[in-house]
């Protein structure tokens, strides 16, 4: 009987680290893959990307739609039951033997809750790593200890997840999925990229990402306003991605359209990249600015500075091209002089990626032939809390 692995992608941005996962288990003769679409995949707002998916010829068990509306945590709550309840009817009607989740999201918490009281075997990826500002940081830690097989994405995460009470023979350091995609995505030749991002092929480019802070009482739009104020008037072309899904992400997103709008000989917005655009990106533009967790795992394997404002991705491990700065225009200016000085892109070029184990392409590979070998028992199942001696 084939072995049934259902992975669960709540949005473009995991598919991109899963992707290679579900492949290789669709691939595989004695398992069987169970894709669940969830989150904005099934949103009309961020284009119905679970397309994507299908295009890439994996078929999709269940489309679990989650209507969020950002009003008020009663509101949200009400979504994350709902969804709980979707999760719980899928794993009842499909029978997964092991449930792959990825990161930290609350649909991600969701299946995770639906998961463990359906006594499914959960694997995590990515988890060990702290976000200081934003809820990702309680749910990813919660994931941790309803989960039973761990891919955690560097070696200080390892150990924290080890710290958490989870055995180290069901810890596996890989490294970061998505270094699969840095490494074997054929890049566009930089006359081609700027020629499809509108751009003449003598300017300099940005890419800013900005993601709502979610554990913060800063104000992200006007954080997100200060850093667009802070680059108008530079020698620079800005290709602006939108924000994710979180609480006053539309906000920034209608901020956004309205500022590109009204400087269009320097802004450019867009909904998505996609993956090879926003590695080329990585590879030919001055630096990459903003919030966003791409500037902390893929962008260090293209040596380019980073410049990352406020608190979100404060308590990640960060390679030496990232600038860590407070959404300030002064302190953004300041960060931007540095990174594009000669000396610090000179300082980069021997620069490891810390999230980058492996650079064969085969991380994927390697956690699925853990997924496919592991003994499914009660044992694993029951967890019992490991004590650090």
């Amino acid at each position: 009987m084939k072995r049934k692995i259902c992975v669960v992608t709540s949005s473009r941005a995991d598919y991109g680290y899963l992707r290679g996962i579900a492949k290789t288990i669709h691939a595989d003769k004695n398992l069987r893959l169970q894709m669940i679409a969830t989150g904005t995949h099934c949103d009309p707002r961020f284009g119905l990307t679970y397309q994507e998916i299908i295009q890439d010829g994996l078929p999709i068990l269940v489309k679990c739609p989650i209507h969020r509306v950002e009003k008020n945590a009663h509101s949200l709550m009400n979504v994350f039951t709902n969804a709980c309840q979707s999760f719980a009817e899928a794993f009842h009607k499909h029978k997964p033997d092991i449930v792959v989740l990825l990161g930290d999201r609350y649909e991600t918490l969701a299946a995770a809750i639906a998961g463990y009281f359906s006594k499914r075997i959960i694997a995590h990826i990515h988890g060990g790593e702290t976000t200081e500002g934003a809820m990702d940081e309680g749910i990813r830690h919660a994931i941790t200890k309803m989960a039973h097989i761990h891919f955690p994405a560097a070696e200080v995460y390892r150990k924290r997840i080890i710290q958490l009470g989870e055995h180290p023979k069901h810890v596996f350091n890989f490294g970061s999925p998505s270094m699969d995609i840095v490494y074997q995505t054929p890049l566009l030749d930089r006359n081609t990229l700027f020629r499809d991002l509108r751009l003449d092929t003598h300017e300099r480019a940005v890419l800013m990402t900005y993601h709502p802070e979610t554990l913060s009482y800063q104000d992200s739009l006007k954080n997100v306003e200060t850093t667009l104020k802070a680059l108008t008037g530079m020698p620079y072309k800005v290709i602006l991605t939108k924000a994710n899904a979180d609480k006053d992400g539309t906000k920034i997103n209608a901020l956004l359209k309205r500022f590109s709008a009204a400087h269009a000989q320097q802004f450019q917005l867009y909904d998505s990249l996609g993956h090879t655009r926003f590695l080329s990106c990585l590879k030919y533009f001055d630096f990459m600015i903003g919030n966003s967790s791409s500037g902390i795992i893929e962008a260090p394997s293209f040596q380019i500075p980073v410049i990352n404002i406020g608190c979100r991705q404060q308590g990640r491990v960060m390679a030496k091209n990232i600038i860590s700065v407070e959404a300030k225009a002064s302190e953004i200016q300041k960060a931007i002089k540095k990174a594009v000085s000669v000396g610090f892109r000179q300082s980069l070029k021997s620069m490891q990626n810390p999230y980058a184990k492996q650079k064969d392409g085969k991380i994927a590979q390697r956690i699925v032939e853990v997924l496919k070998s592991l003994e499914l028992n009660e044992l694993l199942l029951q967890k019992s809390f490991y004590n650090i001696k």
